[in-house]
């Protein structure tokens, strides 16, 4: 998976927006917009042409004399100095003067072919330059027919006959377009932009941010790194923001180091977390060292072996219940608690299951070990403490180790046939 850093994505996902925003915007601003440009032509258009109309009408009186025409171009070129006009007679009239101004260019000269063809006005537009050109014919109207009376008896002018053609050259007016769309196009792009702009963010955030950062915290809190269990359910996850996934990545390097640590720790580790005594797995190695040490020093050492054989709640009314898992774990920890209390520094005390523990006596001869049996009893036996939760009936059994050739489990084994039952009578509950 490519990773993008969230920034980057900002910028994409504004970029977006901005994309968007521009498209819907000028579309929709499109359309008004040629509608005003259509009207604004077709204005332009009757303007011109009324303007151009009423100065022929009042200069052609007189007849249809170069002179006049040059007063017409004049008095237009005043009256809308931006604007460019043409006026050519009809071929019948061209034999003296064909036209009283320059020459119109080739796309003047096209509208005025037009506008004579279809007997009606042509036009055309150049948006890029903002020209509009235009042509129109010019016939001969009742009140000229005066000024041209020998024509028109000789039959070769008429009313409504072609006089000829005014073209003109002029710009847009695209006054009203350019404020009306660009405000509405201004409008149309904001509103686009913050509505896309706040839809792609809260996505973005949802989908790319929020959504992986809850992921993310979920496979934390699921998170196990235990020295007991040592189990872990963390899975490298690749994730698209670069910053969650450097995140994750890290996450992942830590936790591989911790359970390196762990690992090394396990190996180390010679006391149960819950009891604190001495763990079962180096009970042989002790044993062995023990063995090896009272044959090269000629020192006896002793074990003494106790087995827990009933556990009851203090309460006399839960001991007909039974216990449950947590209770035999917290019974197992109160004991272990009073075997460490109630034995000597240099005693070594291993729990082999959860009702047998063994305590590795160095230095201590057969003579010794019984006294320590007796004094562990007697003290076990009156442990009764108000604070204390679970009374314990246990038996004791004692092994020396004095002889070359004995193995760790035949002194095991004969601590355990010397097992003798304490006796421990429930005590009383102020309570009951």
């Amino acid at each position: 998976m490519q990773t993008i850093s969230f920034k980057k994505l900002m910028l994409k996902q504004i970029a977006i927006a901005v994309a968007a925003s521009f498209i819907i915007s000028f579309v929709i601003t499109l359309i008004p917009g040629y509608l005003l440009l259509k009207a604004n032509i077709q204005n332009d258009l009757k303007q011109l042409q009324k303007t151009s109309h009423d100065e022929i009408s009042l200069h052609l009186a007189t007849g249809w004399q170069p002179q006049n025409i040059q007063i017409i171009l004049q008095h237009l070129q005043q009256e809308i100095p931006n604007a460019v006009f043409y006026l050519l007679k009809a071929e019948p009239f061209t034999e003296t003067h064909n036209h009283a101004s320059a020459t119109p260019p080739e796309s003047v000269i096209r509208q005025m072919d037009e506008a004579k063809l279809k007997q009606t006005i042509a036009y055309d537009t150049d948006l890029v330059n903002g020209k509009l050109y235009a042509a129109y014919p010019i016939y001969f109207e009742k009140q000229c027919l005066t000024c041209h009376m020998q024509a028109v008896q000789a039959g070769s002018i008429r009313e409504g006959q072609l006089a000829g053609t005014m073209a003109f050259q002029a710009p847009i007016s695209v006054k009203y377009i350019s404020s009306v769309s660009m405000l509405l196009f201004f409008v149309l792009f904001l509103f686009s932009f913050i509505t896309i702009g706040v839809f792609l963010t809260q996505r973005l955030l949802q989908d790319k941010l929020i959504k992986p950062l809850h992921t993310l915290s979920g496979r934390i809190a699921k998170l196990k790194l235990d020295t007991k269990t040592q189990e872990t359910d963390w899975k490298r996850t690749p994730n698209e923001i670069l910053e969650i996934d450097r995140i994750d990545e890290e996450i992942s390097k830590h936790i591989h180091k911790i359970q390196g640590i762990y690992s090394k720790l396990d190996a180390l580790i010679v006391t149960e977390h819950e009891t604190g005594v001495f763990h079962k797995d180096r009970f042989n190695e002790v044993m062995r060292y023990e063995m090896l040490r009272s044959q090269r020093y000629e020192h006896a050492f002793s074990v003494i072996v106790v087995k827990l054989a009933k556990v009851l709640p203090i309460d006399q009314n839960l001991a007909n219940q039974g216990l449950n898992e947590e209770q035999k774990s917290a019974a197992t920890v109160e004991f272990s608690d009073q075997l460490v209390n109630h034995t000597r520094v240099t005693d070594l005390i291993f729990r082999i299951t959860d009702s047998l523990f063994v305590i590795i006596a160095p230095e201590t001869d057969q003579a010794g070990v019984l006294g320590l049996k007796q004094h562990l009893s007697q003290e076990l036996k009156s442990e009764v403490q108000t604070s204390r939760e679970y009374h314990f009936e246990f038996q004791i059994g004692q092994a020396t180790y004095g002889e070359d050739g004995v193995t760790s489990k035949q002194l095991m084994h004969e601590a355990l046939i010397n097992l003798s039952p304490i006796e421990n009578t429930l005590p009383n509950n102020p309570n009951n």
